[in-house]
């Protein structure tokens, strides 16, 4: 039997930047970790709202800047999250109509931050980084941090 905190209003989710290739800095904006915001209507942890899967991979994102190498000024772009299978109860569900039946989101380990590129960081020439091009795509990470008083699930 395995025991995870169930993610509600309050916790947050703590964003590592993409890995290759490395930039110098990045700055994701608001600051991270970044605040959830449950919406179930049914299922509650100390009063507070437990999550929905869509709370984080569709409501929950972030603006970010980055520098790399001697492309010093900023890129920019957007960061949005994909949460693995151990992140989501396989067994209890928020069973009313607004939830229909959607697993409850879970601390159960790292899952996917996706950076979108909008616009490449630049040189001191105007050239642009040839890693980051504008609309695509870099993955980190990211993992939940639990500061709400939270209770465990137990999960058999």
């Amino acid at each position: 039997m395995s025991s995870e905190f169930v993610i509600v209003t309050g916790d947050e989710v703590i964003v590592g930047p993409p890995e290759l290739p490395p930039a110098a800095t990045y700055t994701i904006l608001p600051a991270t970790p970044l605040p959830v915001s449950g919406s179930s209507p049914h299922v509650r942890v100390h009063g507070l709202p437990a999550c929905l899967p869509d709370d984080i991979e569709k409501k929950l994102t972030a603006t970010f800047t980055y520098v790399a190498g001697a492309f010093t000024t900023p890129g920019n772009g957007t960061i949005s999250f994909e949460l693995e299978d151990a992140c989501k109860t396989r067994k209890t569900a928020d069973t009313s109509a607004t939830g229909a039946g959607a697993p409850l989101v879970i601390s159960g380990g790292e899952f996917v931050a996706k950076f979108t590129f909008k616009k490449s960081a630049q040189d001191s020439n105007g050239a642009l980084d040839p890693d980051r091009k504008p609309n695509t795509s870099k993955n980190g990470t990211a993992s939940f941090k639990t500061p709400t008083k939270n209770t465990v699930l137990r999960l058999a």
